[in-house]
């Protein structure tokens, strides 16, 4: 995860605070003190480069859920940021366990650039999302034992029972 910090080009309508509250955000960052960063992104006024950098900051405090709603909704015309936006969004989607939506944002991603981190971590959750169905598979057949060894118990209970009350001269079925 890296920030995209503003230029002047970025900062057209930004009085002389947003400079400070800006200095603020990249010295918590790279203090990693992830939440203060957010809380100082979230006072500047939003644009492609303020919801990044503060989803960058949401997705080191480990809050993925508003991580993943604001990349989601950055829109930007310049390539390299729309790559890194698609990139930490599949992050944020795998750190969630959504393996099919990392693997959708790497690849689309991965169209905007030919990046080897971006196509290391694709392969990595396409692995995690083939074990998370072998294990589902797995869980459901051992389900499917248990079950079947239950109503097997079940049935020599009634058998027991029914024998029982045979054995006494009594009806039970």
């Amino acid at each position: 995860i890296s920030l995209c910090f503003y230029s002047n080009s970025n900062l057209n309508a930004s009085s002389i605070l947003d400079f400070t509250t800006i200095k603020e955000a990249k010295k918590a960052f790279t203090n990693e003190e992830y939440e203060q960063a957010a809380k100082q992104f979230e006072k500047l006024d939003s644009n492609e480069y303020r919801d990044y950098n503060l989803a960058n900051s949401l997705y080191k405090s480990n809050n993925f859920d508003k991580a993943i709603d604001l990349y989601k909704n950055i829109q930007s015309s310049n390539n390299d940021l729309e790559f890194k936006r698609l990139h930490n969004l599949a992050n944020s989607y795998a750190k969630k366990n959504d393996f099919q939506n990392a693997i959708s944002n790497y690849e689309n991603a991965l169209k905007l650039k030919n990046d080897k981190k971006t196509k290391e971590n694709l392969e990595l959750v396409k692995k995690a999302l083939e074990d998370q169905n072998k294990k589902e598979q797995e869980n459901k057949h051992s389900k499917s034992i248990i079950i079947s060894k239950v109503l097997s118990l079940l049935v020599s209970i009634v058998l027991i029972i029914g024998s029982t009350f045979a054995a006494r001269g009594n009806t039970f079925l």
